[in-house]
C-alpha cells in the first residue's frame, strides 16, 4: 500500500513529441492553439498554460471542476540529432507533492507519537503500561484513518483526471503536426 501511495504521489511519466522546425518554430506552433489561462476557455474544456522553448507547462482546464492532483506536463523544447523535439513529463504539480508530503508526514508523526507517548503518559499517572498502551493505540487508529481519508482522496482525484494526460498528448501532437 506504501508503494502504491508514493506510486500515486510522486511518479511522472515522460513523453517526447517530435516537431518540424527549430524549437522556435514548435514553440510558436504550440503556444497559437494554447490559451495562457482558462479565461479565455471558461465554459469549454481546454488545454492551457504557458509555452517557450526553454519550457513548457501545459495542464487541463475542465469547466466547474478543480483538480489540484491533475497531472501537469512540463518539460522543454531541444534539438536531438538534428530534429526538435518535446520532451518531459506528466505528473502532479510540485505544490501538490509537497502538500501530500506534509499531510502524510504529519499522520506518521502522530501515530508514531501516539504509540510511544501513550504508555509514557499512563506510568506517568500511575495507570498500567497496557492501559496508556490502548489510549496509544486509540489515538494512532484515528491518525490512521485520517491518512485513509487523505489517500483515497488523492485516489478519487487521480481517478477524476485519469484522461488529462492523454487530452494533452493529443492537443501537443495535433498543435506540432498540423504544421508539418
Amino acid at each position: 500500500m506504501l508503494k502504491r501511495l508514493l506510486d500515486e504521489i510522486y511518479s511522472a511519466h515522460p513523453a517526447e513529441f517530435r516537431a518540424p522546425g527549430s524549437p522556435q518554430d514548435a514553440a510558436r506552433l504550440l503556444a497559437q492553439v494554447t490559451p495562457r489561462t482558462s479565461l479565455s476557455s471558461f465554459f469549454s474544456e481546454a488545454v492551457v498554460g504557458a509555452v517557450s522553448v526553454e519550457r513548457v507547462s501545459l495542464r487541463r482546464h475542465r469547466p466547474f471542476l478543480s483538480n489540484s492532483f491533475a497531472p501537469f506536463f512540463r518539460g522543454s523544447f531541444t534539438v536531438e540529432s538534428g530534429q526538435t523535439v518535446l520532451r518531459g513529463t506528466f505528473g502532479p504539480h510540485p505544490l501538490v507533492k509537497g502538500f501530500v508530503t506534509l499531510w502524510f508526514g504529519f499522520v506518521g508523526f502522530f501515530v508514531a507519537t501516539s504509540l510511544v507517548l501513550g504508555p509514557s503518559l499512563a506510568a506517568d499517572e500511575g495507570r498500567s503500561w497496557w492501559s496508556g498502551l490502548l489510549a496509544g493505540l486509540g489515538f494512532a487508529g484515528a491518525g490512521l484513518l485520517i491518512g485513509l481519508v487523505g489517500f483515497f482522496g488523492v485516489r478519487f482525484s487521480r481517478w477524476l483526471s485519469r484522461d488529462d494526460a492523454e487530452q494533452m498528448r493529443r492537443h501537443i501532437t495535433s498543435a506540432l503536426q498540423n504544421a508539418a
